[in-house]
């Protein structure tokens, strides 16, 4: 009770010494001693006394709640703080949070005794029993402490590693390097066996397993595990081969290692062992891929599968995941009080580290766990659900989502939660994303009622203070990754969803003013601070800044002047789209990827809700019906007003078209179900492709049949992609160093710094425009030469120009037309070579490097385009450098290589190239043989032509046989007449060779020609007219699409169809997107569709089928064969429904009637009575005999007065119905009309 006497007496001195006269200083001095003095009481002693005495406890609780009185007191006064010096006013803060988290935190009253009952626990493990035990402990504690011994056994661990991943060097005699290590002793033995990795890694294990009480020794083996792994890691990084991780993971779970870490962590171990466990858990599954990215290893994932489940228990592990998340999650609401404090003392300082490394084990235990279900491993996802078989099962979805609400729950304590603390909350909603992923319709349906939707969008309005005070920033970036994943989260909840359940949840919980003012924020955060961040503090994680003190952090709040944000907004619009034009595809996650994620939210959500989507989608620009001109209003301040308004509006309009760009809709069909699906564009897709390429995927793509066109088509993307990333690469390219870039991009041209940029941006449109001012300037030279150049006076020299200034004239546009094309070549080299390489490599990757140059030099040469520009090139060289002017006239074939109806009739031409050549082939064949007949027989009257031998006799019948205008031999031959003696064999030899070669021969070239121009124009032809009667994706007929779009008010039906719900080029971006996106951060459906495109498959595409003609989405619309088996159900149960009903009332109906026939046999018995009654007292009077008869009229049935019927044979016996048990009178009885039951 000596406490209770001190605070007391504390109490008394506070009493007097704020409200006597004393000087000021002494009573400064007495209040900082009252303030230390309460400080130290209520940090410890006050919870000690309550849980050690109750009747202390009480009285101490009345003592704490006057002092707590009195320092809302002494708090709210201002003139008493602002006399305190700035020492004392933190003594008072500490000290009043030290009563206040006394006194009233009741509810974490259990905490602090665990709290305390742990760290005596602690005091007993440690007690010594002599000065020398005492001293060792410190020094043990003091090693553990420096971080220069925990280096050393890090690098002692790195070594031991390296040592049994390498051991083979050491012990392998076919290793080569071996013998040379080994000394020239010539006794050595080299007939042992090597030891190799396998083997240590198999005993390593036995040994643990046979020893789990050995902590020692598993703490050793788990580090030597995750040294192997990271010197694997290593040497993949530095010979770019993953293969080496992947090895060493394999090798490891096929030793058991797997089973070995569920053994450990079921046996109980300690808390440092249990963290080493599931740190090299989260490793063993973590692989590589091909290109560096992040992946989970199938193998070692389905291996561990199979150790959870083929155990006999794996209680324990799920216990310690349990008691690890517990252990955070009831420490965080005590620790969030800690950081409102201006001043810690140093146990609560330890406190927080101590908090910080719970966090850290729990992420590592979270982040195995999140490996474990890794892509979509459904399987695993139920397992985790419960664990079936276990003698007690965790739900491990419920458990994360106790932690995040213990960790997040309170807005107020989140807004001081420390970089840890988000990285662990960021951990834990990725871990429930992928549990709902896949999708897994029962953990969906599971979160979507433990309050995640409240949470998510409590979250989204929190400012994380402590965060913006240490970065200086509104929007810090580990803020915007948790609020990313938090609506990641919501996504997943509604992934692949053929019902409304879960949407309509969210529409009921959520919040639509708080994804207004979200997508607003992320927009205003880039326009505004893109530009005032200074240039030398732009990072690829720091792109745009917002400092808390600035002018720009005043405008972004909610009570700012619409007109000045407005204005600033407009002001920095242009630079900012500049700016993003410069982005990549991680930095635009970095920077929006919450913007992105609201933006898939509300796509997702206004197919479910009219509502809604008025609420959230913004007015269309012509739809506002605001007027700019004051003339228009009755006042100045209504005008004022509703242009505030309008601007409000128009920030918010440009907000979701600017981050709408990015995001975009189609439909797939995935396990039968035409489903909308929604991603984010990359870059490559927006800016990078270029519209040649686009053109010639709609040239060049069949259309025969539907698969076959897509098919051909995703391929076709797939080629494309890659040419658009070399695109984006080369774009980026800038001659100024990195740090500054911005520096450029603020003050310099893009071309200046940036030359491949100027062409290849915007789909490469000014390299188009390279190759048309090529084709401008050969018509000028062309046209040029024609009309001045001409022959020279004297005849024997070369043709000249007519004037010097027609000559100049000719040299500038040469040497303008030799830029164009040298330009357009290199760029069109730096493009090409590299692409023409990696296709050689991926096709042959064993072959010689130097083999694979050689084809791939030998792929790009071989491109006709690049061949004719090369060819102008010469041309044009030839005739600048070596005045061959002249050969401009050449410079117009270009038209053929960049006109499409010229190239059409080139094709006409060039298709039946083979066949023109097999029949010039026979032409020369049969003139040789006619010209060896001439030879021999005919030499006379060839004459000249044919004297020499048969090959000149050849030369002069196919050179003087086709220069004529009649094809034939007369022109060659002397004359005969009928009375000559050749005359016959004259007008054979000529006449045969007209019909042969005159006639067929050159008949058959102009057939195929024909022919070959009439099938090139027919399938042009047969293509236009399928892109305009077929739409391109589901190949549905025009007029379908017209007729719905009609019945549903839509004008131009087929139009808005290929725009707005199939376009093509988003079925390119979507390809685009899953080449470029991580496999880790796949969605369930993207990675179903990945697969298909890796496998060549279609059925993903949805040919033949689109929702504006099945129908809209809508509140409660499934699928159709959900909607029948949902109608029959509830048929059903309406005919069970009808059947119950028919029972009762036939119960009730019998009831009725034997209550009426009970009734009624009562009445008559009284009738009777009565009557008898009376007529013995009416014997005797005149008018008995009227009133008998009456009487008996009036109470006999109708039956008896009817006549008798003749007598019928007895029918056979019936069984009874079911509501009659015996039939009622039949003056009550009543017409049945029941008949239809």
């Amino acid at each position: 009770m000596f406490e209770v006497d001190r605070a007391a007496a504390c109490r008394n001195i506070a009493a007097t010494s704020v409200t006597s006269s004393c000087p000021w200083q002494e009573k400064e001095e007495y209040l900082a001693a009252i303030l230390n003095c309460i400080d130290s009481f209520f940090n410890g002693p006050f919870q000690a006394c309550i849980n050690k005495d109750e009747t202390a406890g009480e009285q101490l609780q009345v003592l704490g709640r006057k002092y707590l009185k009195r320092f809302q007191v002494l708090e709210r006064s201002v003139a008493f703080r602002a006399r305190l010096p700035a020492g004392s006013v933190e003594l008072l803060s500490v000290a009043a949070y030290r009563v206040m988290t006394a006194v009233e935190g009741k509810a974490d009253a259990a905490t602090l005794q665990e709290v305390n009952k742990e760290s005596r626990t602690d005091t007993k493990a440690l007690e010594v029993s002599s000065p020398d035990q005492e001293l060792w402990h410190r020094l043990i504690q003091a090693l553990r402490q420096d971080p220069r011994c925990q280096e050393r056994l890090r690098q002692q661990s790195h070594l031991l590693g390296q040592a049994f991943l390498t051991i083979y060097e050491e012990t392998d005699p076919e290793y080569p390097p071996y013998l040379k290590n080994l000394t020239s002793e010539t006794e050595m033995d080299f007939r042992r066996h090597a030891i190799t990795v396998q083997d240590c890694i198999h005993r390593l294990v036995q040994h643990c397993e046979a020893n789990l009480t050995d902590l020692p020794s598993l703490r050793r083996t788990m580090r030597v595990f995750l040294a192997m792994i990271g010197m694997a890691q290593e040497e993949d990084a530095k010979k770019e081969d993953t293969q080496q991780l992947t090895y060493i993971q394999v090798e490891l779970s096929k030793a058991g290692v797997g089973k070995l870490l569920v053994k450990v962590l079921n046996n109980h171990a300690v808390q440092d062992v249990q963290r080493l466990a599931w740190h090299v858990l989260g490793e063993l599954l973590q692989s590589r891929g091909p290109d560096g990215e992040a992946k989970v290893n199938k193998v070692v994932q389905f291996g561990l599968h199979d150790a959870m489940s083929s155990s006999d228990d794996d209680t324990g592990m799920w216990e310690s995941f349990h008691e690890i998340l517990s252990t955070a999650g009831r420490a965080a609401k005590f620790v969030h009080g800690f950081r409102t404090l201006p001043v810690l003392t140093s146990q609560e300082k330890a406190r927080l580290r101590e908090y910080d490394d719970l966090l850290e084990q729990a992420v590592d235990a979270i982040q195995a766990v999140r490996m474990l279900v890794e892509g979509q491993f459904k399987s695993m996802q139920d397992y985790l659900y419960s664990q079936e078989g276990n003698v007690r099962s965790f739900n491990v979805p419920g458990l994360c989502c106790w932690l995040l609400t213990r960790m997040c729950k309170d807005a107020q304590g989140t807004n001081y939660s420390s970089l840890s603390e988000l990285k662990c909350v960021k951990f834990v909603v990725v871990l429930l994303t992928e549990l709902a992923q896949g999708p897994n319709p029962r953990n969906q349906e599971f979160l979507s009622n433990m309050g995640l939707i409240e949470l998510v969008f409590k979250l989204l309005m929190v400012n994380f203070q402590q965060l913006q005070k240490s970065e200086g920033d509104v929007y810090p970036s580990a803020v915007r990754q948790l609020k990313a994943e938090l609506l990641r989260m919501l996504l997943s909840l509604m992934e692949g969803r053929l019902d409304a359940r879960i949407h309509q949840t969210i529409l009921q919980r959520g919040d639509p003013l708080v994804i207004r003012q979200r997508i607003e924020f992320v927009y205003l955060y880039f326009t505004l601070g893109a530009v005032a961040i200074n240039p030398r503090q732009v990072t690829r994680q720091n792109l745009a800044a917002i400092p808390l003190d600035g002018n720009l952090h005043a405008l972004i709040l909610p009570q700012a002047d619409p007109s000045e944000l407005f204005t600033a907004v407009s002001r920095n619009t242009a630079l900012a789209t500049e700016f993003l034009e410069d982005l990549d595809d991680e930095q635009l996650g970095v920077l929006f990827a919450e913007g992105f994620c609201l933006i898939e939210l509300v796509y997702e959500l206004s197919a479910h809700s009219n509502k809604f989507k008025k609420e959230v989608m913004p007015l269309p620009e012509e739809q506002d019906p605001f007027v700019d001109s004051e003339a228009e209003y009755r006042t100045r301040r209504d005008y004022l007003r509703e242009r505030a308004a309008w601007q409000k509006r128009q920030i918010y309009r440009q907000a979701f078209d600017f981050l709408g760009r990015y995001v975009k809709t189609l439909e797939v069909v995935l396990n039968g179900h035409l489903q909308s699906l929604n991603f984010r564009v990359p870059v490559t897709a927006v800016w990078y492709v270029q519209g040649a390429s686009k053109q010639r995927i709609l040239d060049e793509v069949p259309f025969s049949l539907p698969d076959v066109k897509m098919k051909s088509f995703v391929h076709m993307c797939v080629e494309l992609n890659n040419e658009s990333r070399l695109i984006l690469a080369l774009s980026r390219f800038s001659l100024c160093p990195q740090r500054y870039r911005r520096w450029a991009q603020l003050y310099l041209p893009d071309g200046v710094h940036r030359p491949f940029w100027v062409f290849l941006a915007n789909d490469a449109k000014h390299m188009q425009n390279l190759m048309r001012s090529s084709l401008y300037l050969s018509l000028c030279l062309a046209l040029h030469a024609g009309l001045f150049l001409v022959a020279p006076k004297d005849t024997a020299g070369d043709l000249m120009w007519a004037s010097p200034m027609a000559q100049r004239i000719s040299e500038i546009l040469g040497a303008l037309h030799l830029a164009c094309t040298m330009l357009w070549l290199c760029l069109f080299t730096c493009i090409q070579v590299p692409l023409s390489i990696k296709k050689v490599q991926t096709q042959y990757p064993k072959r010689n490097s130097l083999v694979n140059i050689c084809a791939a030099w030998g792929r790009y040469m071989s491109q006709r385009l690049l061949q004719w520009r090369a060819i102008t090139l010469i041309l044009t060289s030839l005739a600048l450098f070596r005045q061959h002017w002249w050969v401009y006239s050449f410079l117009l074939a270009d038209f053929f290589a960049q006109s499409p109806s010229l190239q059409t009739v080139l094709s006409g031409v060039v298709a039946p190239a083979w066949p023109l050549f097999m029949t010039f082939l026979g032409a020369g064949i049969i003139t040789f043989v006619y010209g060896a007949i001439g030879l021999h027989n005919f030499r006379d009257e060839f004459g000249m032509y044919c004297d020499e031998n048969i090959m000149v006799c050849t030369q002069s019948i196919l050179y003087m046989g086709t220069r004529s205008g009649i094809v034939g031999l007369s022109g060659m031959m002397h004359q005969v007449g009928p009375e000559d003696d050749t005359w016959f064999q004259r007008m054979v030899y000529d006449i045969s060779y007209f019909v042969i070669f005159g006639v067929m021969l050159l008949n058959t070239i102009v057939a195929l020609i024909v022919d070959s121009f009439q099938t090139q124009r027919r399938e042009a032809t047969a293509r236009e007219n399928n892109l305009e009667t077929q739409s391109f994706i589901s190949s549905i007929d025009r007029k379908v699409i017209e007729s719905v779009a009609q019945s549903a008010g839509i004008v131009d039906g087929f139009e808005y169809h290929e725009t707005y719900k199939q376009n093509k080029w988003d079925y390119m971006a979507f390809v685009f997107h899953l080449r470029e996106k991580h496999a880790l951060n796949f969605t369930g459906p993207e990675s179903q569709i990945r697969q298909f495109i890796d496998n060549s498959d279609v059925t993903w595409l949805p040919i033949g089928r689109s929702k504006m003609l099945e129908g809209k989405s809508e509140e409660s619309q499934e699928d159709t064969l959900t909607l029948i088996q949902k109608q029959n159900s509830q048929i059903i149960g309406a005919l069970q429904q009808t059947q119950d009903n028919r029972k009762t009332l036939f119960k009730a109906i019998g009831s009725l009637a034997r209550s009426m026939r009970d009734k009624t046999d009562s009445v008559q018995e009284q009738l009777k009575v009565i009557l008898a009654d009376h007529s013995e007292s009416a014997k005797d009077s005149p008018v008995a005999g009227i009133f008998r008869s009456s009487t008996k009229k009036m109470v006999e049935p109708a039956e008896s007065r009817r006549p008798a019927p003749a007598p019928t044979p007895a029918p056979p016996p019936a069984e009874p119905t079911e509501p009659e048990e015996s039939a009622p009178p039949t003056a009550f009885a009543r017409p049945r009309r029941l008949s239809m039951y």
